[in-house]
Formats: C-alpha cells, sequence, structure tokens
C-alpha cells in the first residue's frame, strides 16, 4: 500500500473538495458564482502545497508576484480599452471587488493557478524539472533557447484551456466582449492577449530562476526521486476542464468542448509521456 504525505492527502481533499462542490453548485444554481469563486480558493491553495514541494517557498513566492502582477496589468491595460479594437473586454460584477473598478482580484489569482500548472508541463516536456535544485545552475547562453520554447510551450498549455473557460463564462455573463468576436462572440485576438500575457510571465519567472541559479525539481518523498505526484499539478487544470465542459453542455457551449478537448488533452498526454521518458531513463 502507498504511503501517502500529508500535503498529498491535503492536495486529494482539495480536489475531493472542489468536486462535491462543484455538484452542490449544479443542484443549488443560486449559489454558481460563489462556486466559480470556491474553485479558485481552491485551486490556489492546491498550488501553494504543490508549488512549495517543486519551486520552494521563496522561489514559489515571487512566481505568484511576477504572475498575479503581470496578469493584472495585462488585464488592467486591455479593461481600460488600450488593446482596442482586437481585444477589448467588459467584467461585470459577479467576481467580487474590482482593481480600479475594471478588474476583479480574483481573476489573476485565477491566472497564477493555472500558469504554475502549464509552467510545470512545459518544464517537464521540456526537461527542466530535474531532483536537484541546483542541477540548471546559472543562466547561460546555451539555455535562453529552451527557457524561450518551454515558456512559449507553457503559453499555449495555458491558452488551451481558455478555449473553454472564456466561452463558458461569457455565456454565464461574467464578462462581455462589446464588439464580438469570431469564437462564441470571442475575437481571436484574445487568445494573442492569453499567449502573450503567459509567455511574459514564464519569461520573467525562467530568467528569475536561471539568475539565482535554481530550477523547478520533482516533487519527491526521497532525494533524486521522481514522484508521481509531480504529474499531480495537471489535476486542477483537467478537473476545470470538466466541470467547464459540463456547464458548457448545460449552456449550449458545445463546439468549445471540443477545441478545448484537443488542445488541454493533447497538453495533458505529451505531458505524462514525457515524464514517463524521463523517469525510465533515470
Amino acid at each position: 500500500m502507498v504511503e501517502l504525505e500529508k500535503s498529498e492527502i491535503a492536495m486529494i481533499c482539495l480536489l475531493a473538495f472542489s468536486a462535491v462542490f462543484f455538484v452542490i453548485s449544479r443542484i443549488f444554481t443560486e449559489i454558481s458564482s460563489l462556486a466559480t469563486i470556491v474553485q479558485v480558493m481552491t485551486f490556489f491553495c492546491f498550488t501553494l502545497i504543490h508549488g512549495t514541494k517543486t519551486l520552494g517557498a521563496k522561489n514559489l513566492v515571487v512566481f505568484i508576484i511576477i504572475a498575479y502582477l503581470f496578469s493584472m496589468l495585462m488585464e488592467t491595460l486591455g479593461a481600460f480599452g488600450l488593446f482596442y479594437p482586437f481585444c477589448y473586454w467588459i467584467y461585470a460584477n459577479k467576481l467580487g471587488p474590482m482593481f480600479l473598478g475594471k478588474v476583479p482580484y480574483l481573476i489573476p489569482l485565477t491566472w497564477l493557478t493555472f500558469l504554475y500548472c502549464a509552467l510545470s508541463m512545459s518544464n517537464i516536456i521540456c526537461n527542466r524539472i530535474k531532483t536537484n535544485p541546483d542541477d540548471l545552475g546559472k543562466l547561460d547562453k546555451q539555455q535562453t533557447p529552451i527557457l524561450l520554447i518551454s515558456s512559449f510551450i507553457g503559453s499555449l498549455i495555458m491558452t488551451a484551456w481558455d478555449l473553454i473557460n472564456d466561452p463558458t463564462m461569457v455565456a454565464r455573463g461574467y464578462w462581455t466582449w462589446p464588439l464580438g468576436g469570431e469564437f462564441y462572440g470571442i475575437p481571436i485576438g484574445n487568445y494573442v492577449f492569453w499567449i502573450i500575457t503567459s509567455f511574459g510571465v514564464f519569461v520573467l519567472f525562467n530568467l528569475y530562476l536561471g539568475l539565482v541559479g535554481k530550477n523547478q525539481v520533482f516533487y519527491k518523498k526521497q532525494d533524486n526521486e521522481r514522484s508521481l505526484t509531480t504529474l499531480w499539478m495537471a489535476a486542477p487544470y483537467l478537473m476545470l476542464f470538466i466541470i467547464q465542459s459540463v456547464t458548457a453542455l448545460q449552456i449550449g457551449v458545445v463546439y468549445a468542448i471540443s477545441w478545448a478537448a484537443i488542445g488541454m488533452g493533447a497538453s495533458v498526454v505529451v505531458t505524462i509521456i514525457r515524464f514517463f521518458q524521463l523517469k525510465k531513463s533515470n
């Protein structure tokens, strides 16, 4: 029988709680907005636990600061119309207090939670997760190409989620696109925005890790162990796909499920295959 650490048990409990609360919110639809907020906070707690193990507390704090502030900056610029007419949206008053009356404080929290998932997945794919935090060493010219490649792959993984996130959230009235767009009323420019924002966060954080000579490590119980728990960071990513797919079926945003299944499914499958390739080679 596999013995679980307390942190692993805590993450399982968080995922179970999120699933149960979602089912309850489907029965009592009047708490659907509350359920959205609870899910974000639950997944954020999951990120705190998992990220502390793979990044270390200090590096995780740096990641949270970079991801929150950069995504808030980009969201605020967009909400004020800086990217008009290519990408312009307006948030409804459903997600709590707003920064400058434009962007809910919860939105960057959502960004950083799933940016962590995408970061970890892209780092596995590009073999940038090690068994020792000092394995990569200081940033040099040889590391720059793979840093950029992993950052770009991470941005694609992140954007794949928005193929179902945006259509369902727009249909539920959480925000609107005044000018409409090609994909369920959402402009293609939105997905360019997601790629740019995600890429910016990943580049900044990877540069930080390179400058301090650190890297992400496998979630491990013992030294030099490529623990399978490392892959658990894909669980919130997959769970949100399932949750939003159920919602999409209920509100008629069916085609979004197919597109997200292709993008998110491919991301998870490639990550798992790559993980076991690395585990087998060592």
